[in-house]
């Protein structure tokens, strides 16, 4: 619940405007369910009463962290393999692309908007 004059911070993962054709549909293709959005997330928290007070782009650490788990995963592939079964391997290889387009800038990771919601609408 969020009171009038709260803040939050949204997270997501997004698609930064500008990509070529393919290098949108590649995204959209390697990211999370509900990355493609019609406009970009301020312009909707706008939309609906919130304030941007700030916004961060975590692209960067959200690379490294990414590059750090699946290292992990892959020195760990065996016991995972035998918790997960065969399915995970997928997965590992989804994130190996995900990361990939994140270092390439054809996805975005956002800290914010750090959002003020000043009224809260009826």
């Amino acid at each position: 619940m969020v009171r009038t004059g709260g803040r939050t911070v949204f997270t997501v993962i997004s698609i930064p405007p500008g990509l070529s054709s393919a290098d949108h549909e590649r995204a959209v293709a390697t990211s999370p369910p509900f990355t493609e959005a019609d406009e970009e997330y301020p312009a909707m928290l706008e939309r609906t009463g919130w304030e941007i007070t700030d916004h961060i782009d975590l692209s960067t650490e959200f690379i490294g962290s990414t590059r750090r788990m699946l290292e992990e995963e892959e020195a760990h592939a065996d016991e995972l393999r035998a918790l997960h079964g065969e399915a995970d391997e997928e997965t590992v290889a989804d994130r190996h692309t995900g990361t990939r387009f994140a270092a390439a800038r054809t996805v975005r990771r956002d800290g914010g908007p750090i959002a003020e919601n000043l009224e809260i609408p009826p």
